[in-house]
């Protein structure tokens, strides 16, 4: 899966989540996006400080991997399955390279939620 616009948001939870929440859809965006920002950062910071704390990365990832799926952000949400299965396994070797993809997906993904509900709000 390419990180194209199409892969980074899967519309129809977004349908569902604007037709079940309306308004306060933007908030959960918002939400979303503060988090993100600061949980992309702290994976960041581990792999820069090449801290390999295996359960704070666990569950950082877990957490930016659900809320990614909970408000349809899919490639996301896969890159943070793909990580977390490999740090559970004690797979350390790819860590960087997955931060790095996170990294990227997270800000392209960000950007689309802000570029597409920018014109929702």
């Amino acid at each position: 899966m390419t990180d194209n616009a199409d892969d980074l948001i899967d519309y129809e939870t977004t349908d569902i989540l604007l037709d079940t929440l309306e308004d306060e859809f933007l908030d959960v965006v918002h939400e979303f996006i503060r988090s993100g920002d600061n949980l992309s950062a702290k994976l960041k910071q581990q792999v820069d400080q090449n801290n390999y704390d295996i359960d704070a990365l666990i569950a950082l990832t877990h957490t930016l991997k659900g809320a990614s799926g909970n408000i349809g952000a899919k490639l996301l949400s896969e890159i943070c399955t793909s990580l977390e299965h490999e740090l559970h396994k004690n797979q350390v070797d790819m860590i960087s390279a997955h931060v790095s993809q996170i990294e990227r997906v997270y800000s392209k993904t960000k950007d689309e939620y802000l570029r597409v509900f920018k014109k929702a709000s």
